[in-house]
């Protein structure tokens, strides 16, 4: 089963939803810094 430093990557049998390290793992520094931003604003 692929995994990564952030959990499996691996949709579970019978899920419509894909595991937060798939789309985790594609994501660049710039989208990072912009996520954390919005959380840093959602919980300011």
């Amino acid at each position: 089963m692929p995994t990564t430093d952030r959990g499996t990557s691996v949709r579970e049998d019978g899920s419509l939803l894909r595991p937060a390290a798939w789309y985790v793992d594609e994501m660049d520094a710039r989208t990072l810094d912009r996520v954390a931003d919005l959380v840093r604003t959602a919980f300011a």
